[in-house]
């Protein structure tokens, strides 16, 4: 999958509606969110670059499983099929090749929503 495919026309990734009505409107805890998700993330993208050059498919089923839930809260649905098809080759402990190539996108979509979330934050 090309960059535009899983993001076409260069749309926004990110939709905190859910994040905005979870927290009952409360703009401080949203702004707090927002500011933990721009410092966790990347280090998620680490673990998980970590993860597949060691080919070590338990940490890549892990650290897709939990990187569902920090995109999910910030409203950036498009990522959980990656991470699903990450989860599972992990479980499957086969598949290194896909998995690189499904991080790649992850990275690109992730890149993105943590610029989104910059912009919105300052």
């Amino acid at each position: 999958m090309q960059k535009n495919e899983s993001n076409p026309a260069g749309q926004k990734v990110c939709d905190l509606n859910f994040l905005t009505v979870t927290m009952g409107g409360n703009k401080l805890l949203v702004s707090d969110i927002m500011k933990e998700f721009l410092i966790q993330v990347p280090v998620e993208l680490q673990c998980m670059k970590s993860a597949l050059g060691e080919v070590n498919y338990q940490k890549i089923k892990s650290y897709a499983h939990s990187m569902k839930s920090t995109f999910s809260i910030m409203g950036i649905s498009m990522v959980i099929p990656l991470l699903s098809a990450l989860e599972l080759i992990g479980s499957k402990e086969a598949g290194i090749e896909e998995a690189r190539a499904l991080d790649v996108q992850l990275c690109q979509i992730a890149n993105q929503a943590l610029e989104e979330i910059r912009l919105l934050s300052s």
